[in-house]
């Protein structure tokens, strides 16, 4: 995935990097790993490909709404995966390098 995400909070940049980067919450990468492998403690592998997948999920949102940015607060159950607080305060911006 080559995609770049900007993650703002008004003017302020919280994170600008590769979507795959994006810090994600444990707890969901932990729950997708279970419904998947039927893995609690999942090993690098398995971390990878749920990491992927919830990435994946974001970026179908992205191409769902057909735009570059968008506001969290509107897609607040989607965007909670992602390890920042107050989310509904955030707005993601995608870019493609």
């Amino acid at each position: 995935m080559k995609e770049r995400v900007i993650v703002k909070r008004d003017d302020y940049i919280l994170y600008d990097g590769n979507i795959l980067n994006l810090p994600l919450k444990d707890q969901y990468i932990t729950e997708l790993s279970i419904k998947i492998f039927d893995d609690d403690d999942p090993c690098i592998i398995h971390q990878s490909y749920v990491i992927k997948e919830l990435v994946s999920n974001l970026l179908n949102l992205f191409e769902s709404q057909d735009k570059k940015i968008l506001d969290a607060a509107d897609f607040k159950d989607e965007f909670d995966v992602v390890d920042f607080t107050d989310v509904s305060s955030l707005t993601f911006e995608l870019a493609v390098k």
